[in-house]
Order: structure tokens, then sequence, then C-alpha cells
């Protein structure tokens, strides 16, 4: 069989007292509008969704929700499922609100048994109750969001904890398959733009991540090819002047022999200088390193003790917490007595069932019959009493003088015993002639005879009772039942005060069971106390020693921050140092930079002169011999003016002797730079090109996408629609530029390509603004539907169908077949889990698109449950949800099979 949920069961969660709903087939939930039966459905999220925070309960927001569905500890959600593992129930408890208030996860095997959670009156258990009697079933709580989608997938990499509820075939696509039966429990809202991103999903394409990043295509690189292709062609076009340049340096360069030998000198005396002002830098460089180091090195361990000392407060915080809780705890229940409390809590007991039964004696009877039945039985009493009181004159006593216990025992059978009690005198039985009454008796018992009287007129069966004579003459029967009649008398006469009292033994009643549930909920929290009690001396323990802790760690942190500044106060120090150094060392290079490096080659010509050994003195020579040089150089300045003019500062160097370097480097590798701009420019266009033509083949696979669903969507009869169909649309503008640039010639670099250099540079400005596209920007999702009169209608937004039934229709299949597309199929292409999902208002659909969407759900394996205000015979079981007093109770009872007539 394949996993899924077998069971529903709500209990004292939203509207529901309790609720059993058989998840074996599909099911209707039958109800008026407004009494729960979506409140009912919706708790499929609770099984299928890892995050509360991913529920959507419509306008209600999170915390509603919960208070709703879970107002206490006595509220549960439970599925009874079969997993991987067998038969399991997963579920939901509520919290109380001092704990938290939000409610808990958990898991054990089994089937689930009302028995488990409700005791023999109906009412649920405790917490603690119900985990106790789970406990051998292994319950186990979920304790995260990834501890239930664990739960809820098929095991992968040897792990068994999977329940394989939702069978994957990719475990990653979690959140697709969440976001899909979302839309399927909230079927009015979705959007076609879902439908689109659902699309996007099944052809394995992200929605929220950019097809395209048109930056990416006409960045900096791109930019720098246009660079340099325009600094290659004037560089060409200005050979001429380039060339006379190089001419006239070379001619200079002869002339400044001198110059090049003593600035070979100078820049030895200032590498030596540089060199001894480098190393010491570098020496209170690495004394400042070190002492940033260490400084560090203690700021990291300041931080750790600080993060240690944190976490010790904390839990100081805590221990403090719950002491001064358990305090205050023992401090409110100082006064309390456990024996009389239970005492007082078994004679409320026997005062509520005293005043329950008297107002279920009072329920069954009228004021009216209560003194009728109380006047009966008084004047039953009155009789008894007269009897004992005359007993010696009653008439039986008289009789008995004169008839023997055999023959008046056969008459008393013709007499009403309370004649026979009657006294003998004026207030009773007058005797008006003795003989003759004795007489007359003796010839009626002559006519008895075994247990029958017979005369000329009648014949009469009799029921003789011997002990019926006796019983009438002796005083304690009589007695025993005066006291019986007395007994009912004080009954009738109580059932009567409850009538009369009735509305006040209710108020009592409802005040002994509140005073009742009050101190019963004292007693339990009494008992909580005593538990938490036992644990103080072990949490001022704990108390005492992160105190300790607490102390010593704030010891070593003063330790580390002394250390710590007194490394900072050495960097600074250092820094001071070679701050001093450089401002020196600047000072002698400033004037060394007005000394130019001759641009001139050739064999240094050493001067007539010598050169002073000081680093300054030099200097000074230089720039004398420098100056002269300068004059000699206008002619090259011209020609260099004239270069720069036409090339700007693309080859500029430092001085002029870089400058023509860098002239004839460039003269020199013109054939190969020429080259590498050339594949550079290809390369770019090529990936250009291979960049759309990837986003046209993603399209393809949307477009396949879109083509099986179409498949799927052909099998099943919509409405009195010929034809149904989901098209994907290209935006024209944007898919057709990708299709232009995709397929567009490819010029060489110095050809002609201004058609080219348009089109890139027209998408490249049309993009600008917004250069990220999502492929959601690419296609519109539209619905083509064709009637019975064979005319296609196209819906960009399926809400504008005409006909709700077939938009309701739409929005199932096309989920449904998503849905499939991302779960695991066995060998015999069935689902090895079935999903249920959830359909509103299925009244509302005509019988073609209800077949169609049942059919379909159960060809495709999944659980269709849907809600009306009305039956439908589509489904395999009916629940009539029948409110008493705004509470519901749905139990096996309230489910009706359904015969299908299909074939």
């Amino acid at each position: 069989m394949p996993h899924g949920p077998q069971k529903l069961i709500l209990i004292n969660a939203g509207r529901y007292n309790f609720a059993e709903i058989d998840l074996s087939g599909s099911v209707q939930i039958v109800g008026p509008n407004n009494t729960g039966k979506t409140t009912l459905i919706n708790t499929l999220q609770f099984l299928y969704l890892d995050d509360r925070r991913h529920m959507d309960f419509g306008s209600y927001s999170a915390e509603q929700t919960r208070d709703y569905y879970f107002p206490g500890q006595y509220s549960y959600i439970l599925f009874q499922c079969l997993g991987a593992r067998g038969q399991c129930v997963f579920g939901w408890r509520g919290e109380a609100r001092a704990a938290g208030g939000e409610p808990e996860r958990f898991l054990f095997d089994g089937p689930f048994d009302p028995a488990d959670f409700l005791d023999e009156n109906n009412q649920v258990r405790e917490p603690k109750a119900v985990a106790a009697r789970l406990a051998p079933r292994n319950f186990t709580l979920i304790r995260s969001a990834q501890d239930h989608r664990e739960l809820l997938l098929l095991p992968t990499k040897g792990e068994s904890r999977g329940l394989g509820l939702v069978a994957l075939k990719d475990n990653d696509r979690y959140s697709h398959f969440r976001e899909t039966l979302k839309n399927l429990l909230s079927l009015s809202t979705i959007s076609q733009d879902q439908m689109r991103d659902r699309l996007l999903m099944l052809a394995g394409l992200p929605s929220d991540k950019p097809a395209l990043d048109v930056r990416d295509l006409f960045g900096d690189a791109y930019e720098r090819i246009l660079r340099l292709k325009d600094r290659f062609l004037r560089f060409k076009a200005a050979h001429g002047q380039i060339s006379q340049l190089i001419d006239t340096f070379s001619r200079r360069s002869l002339l400044g022999r001198e110059l090049e030998f003593r600035w070979a000198d100078l820049r030895g005396r200032r590498d030596a200088f540089v060199q001894q002002h480098h190393t010491r830098l570098e020496s209170l460089a690495a004394d400042a390193a070190d002492a940033l180091a260490q400084a560090n090195s203690l700021g990291a361990e300041i931080d750790e003790r600080r993060r240690e000392e944190r976490e010790l407060s904390e839990s100081r915080g805590n221990a403090l917490g719950a002491i001064r809780r358990i305090r205050d705890q023992v401090n409110r229940f100082a006064d309390f007595v456990e024996p009389l409390e239970r005492t007082a809590i078994e004679n409320r007991d026997a005062s509520i069932r005293s005043r329950e039964r008297q107002l279920a004696d009072a329920e069954g009877a009228s004021r009216d019959q209560t003194e009728s039945r109380l006047d009966s039985l008084r004047a039953v009493a009155t009789r008894h009493r007269s009897a004992i009181q005359h007993l010696d004159r009653a008439l039986v006593t008289v009789l008995r003088r004169d008839l023997s216990d055999a023959e008046l025992a056969p008459l008393i059978a013709l007499f009403n015993p309370e004649i026979l009690q009657l006294p003998v005198g004026d207030d009773g039985v007058r005797i008006l002639d003795r003989s003759l009454l004795i007489a007359s008796l003796r010839a009626v018992a002559a006519r008895i005879h075994n247990q029958q009287y017979s005369d000329p007129a009648i014949s009469l069966p009799l029921r003789v009772s011997p002990d019926l004579l006796a019983e009438l003459a002796d005083p304690d029967v009589l007695r025993r039942r005066l006291a019986e009649t007395e007994d009912e008398i004080r009954r009738w006469e109580s059932i009567l005060h409850a009538i009369s009292q009735r509305e006040q033994l209710t108020t009592q009643l409802n005040k002994l069971r509140s005073e009742q549930e009050s101190a019963r909920k004292r007693l339990f929290e009494w008992e909580q106390a005593c538990h938490e009690a036992a644990e103080l001396p072990r949490l001022e323990a704990d108390l005492r020693n992160t105190d300790a802790a607490i102390e010593s760690v704030a010891a070593r942190i003063r330790d580390l921050e002394t250390r710590a500044a007194a490394e900072r106060r050495r960097k600074d120090a250092a820094d001071q140092e070679a701050s001093e150094c450089r401002r020196s060392h600047d000072s002698a290079m400033a004037r060394f930079s007005a000394c130019r490096r001759p641009d001139l080659s050739g064999d240094p010509l050493a001067p007539n002169d010598p050169i002073p050994d000081r680093f300054d003195d030099a200097v000074t020579l230089f720039l004398n011999a420098q100056d002269l040089a300068d004059s000699l150089g206008a002619e090259v300045e011209r020609y260099r003016f004239q270069v720069e003019s036409a090339l700007g500062g693309d080859y500029a160097g430092a001085d002029v002797a870089e400058t023509v370097r860098n002239l004839r480097e460039e003269i020199e590798a013109l054939p190969e730079r020429e080259e590498a701009l050339r594949r550079s420019w290809e390369q770019h266009l090529t990936s250009v090109r291979a960049k759309f033509h990837e986003i046209l083949k993603d399209l393809t696979e949307i477009q396949t996408a879109a083509a099986g669903l179409n498949r799927a969507l052909a099998a099943v009869q919509v409405s009195n629609l010929a034809a149904l169909r989901l098209e994907v649309v290209e935006q024209p503008d944007i898919v057709g530029a990708f299709r232009k640039l995709a397929n567009v010639e490819q010029p060489g670099l110095f050809e002609d390509s201004s058609g080219l250099d348009a089109a890139l540079a027209s998408f490249k400005q049309r993009f600008e603004s917004n250069p990220l596209l999502r492929y959601s920007d690419l296609f519109i999702l539209r619905f083509t539907v064709t009637g019975d009169d064979g005319r296609p209608h196209h819906y960009n937004d399926f809400r504008q169908v005409e006909s709700h039934g077939t938009t309701i229709t739409i929005k199932v299949l096309f989920n449904l077949i998503v849905l499939r597309a991302l779960l695991r199929e066995d060998s015999s292409r069935s689902l090895l889990c079935e999903v249920p999902f959830f359909l509103d208002e299925i009244h509302s659909l005509d019988a073609v698109n209800r077949h169609a969407i049942l059919s379909t759900a159960r060809r495709l394996g999944f659980i269709a449950i849907t809600a009306a205000p009305e039956s439908v015979s589509e489904v395999a079981s009916l629940y009539f949800l029948q409110p008493h007093q705004g509470r519901i109770v749905l139990r096996q009872p309230h489910r009706i099979g359904v015969k299908s007539l299909r074939p």
C-alpha cells in the first residue's frame, strides 16, 4: 500500500470537541457554511508543512491560528499514517499559556486509540498521563522543522528516520512540494503568476533567479575591447609622427651621456639612502606588528572570556529566576494542607453527586405529578397508621374470632385488603348481624374450591395467599409498610423540593464544580511546586558555583586588558618613531624628485668634476646638469606634444625616455596585439551568442514541460469544453531580440560592424535601467479554451474564464499534475505515497467537472477531500456536520459510505 495519512483526528481543536475522519478514499464534509468544514481540512498543513511560518490560514495571523486550534494543553490534532516503519501517529498538542503557548509535535507507533487520550468519561487525559500511555509505543517529541521534514521524506544515505509520507524523486525539492500543496489547499487564492512559477519548477528552472544579467554581457570586458580597438586604430594613424619622435630622441641621447652617468651614480646613492631608510622602517614596522598581533591575540581572548562571562551571567539569571519562582511557589502554598484539601475535594464530590441526583430526579417529573403522588402516598400512610392503631378491632381481627384461618384465607382473595384493616365500630365497619355475616361468609367460602370461586352467575379464578392473612394481622408488617411508605414520601418530597429549587440547585452545582476545578488545579500546582522545591538545593549550589566562575573570568579579563593596553602603547611608540623617520626621508626625496631620469640611451660619459659623497650635494650637481639638458630637449618635447595630441596619454610614461620606450615596444608588439585583440573580440561575440542560445534552450524546456501538462490535460474532460491547452507565449520584443543576437553575423575586428554595434547598443540601452531579466519576464502563461462550437478563446488570466467550475478545475488539475511530477513511483508507475488535497464548494461544480477532478485525482494517486453544504455522489464517503451549541463531534456514525454507480 502507498504511504500516507489514514485518519485525521481532532480533540478540542477549533470548533471540534472530537472528530475522526477516515482518509482511505475521497471524502466530502457536508454542512452549512461557516460550520467548520474548512477549519477541519486546513489542519492537513500541520502534517505536510514543516514550519508554521509557511502555513496559510487566510487573513488569520499565526497567533490567532494557534489560539484557535490549540486553546490549551488538552487540544490535539492527530494524523494516523502508514509509513515506512508501519502504522504510526503524528500529532500536535497545545501548550498551556504559562509554558509559552506554542504547540509541540510528537510521533508514536501503532494506530490511533481514543482511550490513549480520553478517559472512561470522555474527558481528555492530562498530558503526563497521555505521554505515559504512549511511552511503550516509541513516543518521541519532534523538536524542529528539520526533524519534521526528515520524518516526512523518504530516508536517504542509509538513514532510517524518514516515514516516506512525501516520497519525492529529489528530497531537495521539498520546498517545491510544499508550495504546490499549499496551492491545492487554498485554490481560491492561486494566481496565474504562481502557476507560472510551478511551470518553471517543472522545467527545472529557478523562478527567483535571473535568467540573464545584461551587465555580464556588456560590462567592463566589452567596454575594454572597444577601447583597445579605438586605441589600436589611432596608433596606426599616428605612425609617422611617432617615427619622427623616436629619431629625434635618439639624436638627443648622444648629448646626454654625461647626464646618464650622473644619474646612474645618483640613483646608487639614492638606493643606499632608501635602503637604509627602509631597513629602519622595517624594524619599526616589525616591532609595531608584533605589538599589534599581541594586542589582537589578547583582544580575542578578552572577547572569548567576555562571551564566557555573558553565558555565565545568563546561566546565573536563569538560576536566580528559577530559585525565585520556586520560593514564590513555596510561599504561595505555605498554608496548604494536603489532607484537608483532598478531604474537601472528596466532600465536594459527594455534594456534587447529591445535587446531580436531585436534578436528575427532578428532570423527569412535573410538579403536578409529584404533588399527586405525594397525596396518594400520604393517604396510604394514614391508612397504615390507622390500621396499626386499631388492629385489635380491625375487621380481620373480629372475623378471626368466628372463622378459622383456613376458612378466612380463601375469602381474603375476594376482599380489598384495605377493607379488612378498617376498624369495627361507629368510626368504621358496622356489623348489623354478626351471625348472619358469619353464615354468609361461610356460604361464600363454600363456593371456593382449588382457588376458584363459582356460583350460578360467575366463575372467578382467585389468587389465594396464605401469608396475606398473617400480614394483615401482623403489626410488624404494618409498621414496616408504614416505614417504606414514609421513605417514599420523603423521596418525593425531595423531588418536589428539587423541582421548586431547580435553578438554585443548578447554581449551587455550578459553583461546586467551579470550586472543585479550582481546588484540583491548586492541588496539581501544589504537587508541581513540591517537585520543583526538591530541586532548590541543587539550583542554589549551581548558583554559588556560577558566581565563583564569573568572578574568576572577570579577574582574567582585567589581567588581559592590562596586558593588551601595554602592547598598544608599544605599537604607538613604534608608529611615532617611524613617522619621524619618514618625514626626514621625504624631505630628502622631495629634492630628488626634481631630478628626472635621463630619457637618452648610450654609453655614459664620466664628467670632469668629481661627484660629492653626500647624497644631497650629488643631487644639487645633477639638477644643474639637468637644467642644461632641458634646453636641448625642447625639440623632443615639440614632437612629443604632437604624438600625445594624436594618441592622448595612452603611451605617456613618467618621462620622455619611458614614453619613447613605450612607443618602441608598441611598434614591435603591434602584430601580436592586433591578433590578441581580434581573438578577444571573436570570443566575446561567441559568448554573447552562446548565452542567448542557452536562454532559448531553457525556453524550449519550458515549452516541453507545458507540452507534458497538455498531454495530461487532454485525457480529462473539463465542463463541456472540446479542448483545454496550456500555452507558453513568448514576449516577442524580448525573445525576438534574443533570437536576433543569437544568430547575428560575426564581422571581423576591423571590418564594418555598424549593424552589429547598433544591435548591441540598442539591446544594452533597452535594459540599462533594469539589467536583470528573469525567466518569468520572457513569457506569458496562457490558457486556450475551445468550446463545443470549436472556437478557441485565449485567457492570459484564468480568472477571466466565464465558468467558475472551469477555473477551479484548471487550478486543481494543473497543480495535481505538477505535484505528481515531483513524487516518486514504483515499478508499476504507481505513487509510493498518497497525498490529500482540499476542494471547497464542490457542489457548485457541474457533474462533468466533479467527475473530471475526482477521477483524475484517483488515477494520479491523490486523495480528494471536499466540502459543501450539499452532498454529492462522486466521493467514497460523506461526513455530516451537526453542531450542538456551536461545538461539533464527528465520529464513525456520522460517516456514510457511497457506492459508486459508475462502471
